[in-house]
């Protein structure tokens, strides 16, 4: 779709995931920071990254091992790809109460007006 990016490798990626919006949100040298980092992770046997340690605690178990969970990998592994890259478009539909706002994000009074 309109709002997916498919690439071989990070620089392609980030100039693709940059060209959805109207400028430049995505800067290559810190994701590639935190992908390296996160990557890093993925290869150290005594991690302590919540996800990685929920990851290889559920493939702990045969039935998510097989079925449910993902090998995990470094996802600048070339051998993983391709890289896939998603625009978000979010939406909020529930209020946890609090000041009251309009789609712009301005608080309304209680006769509604902004």
């Amino acid at each position: 779709g309109a709002d997916f990016v498919v690439e071989k490798d990070l620089a392609s990626l980030v100039r693709g995931m940059n060209a959805l919006t109207k400028e430049p949100l995505i800067d290559e040298a810190e994701l590639r920071r935190e992908i390296v980092a996160r990557d890093r992770e993925i290869a150290n046997p005594f991690t302590k990254d919540l996800q990685v340690m929920s990851i290889r605690g559920a493939r702990n178990y045969l039935g998510d091992k097989l079925i449910r969970t993902a090998s995990p990998h470094r996802i600048l592994d070339p051998k993983a790809g391709p890289l896939i890259a998603v625009k978000l478009h979010i939406l909020t539909r529930k209020s946890l109460g609090g000041l009251e706002t309009d789609l712009s994000s301005r608080v309304l009074t209680e006769g509604g007006e902004p």
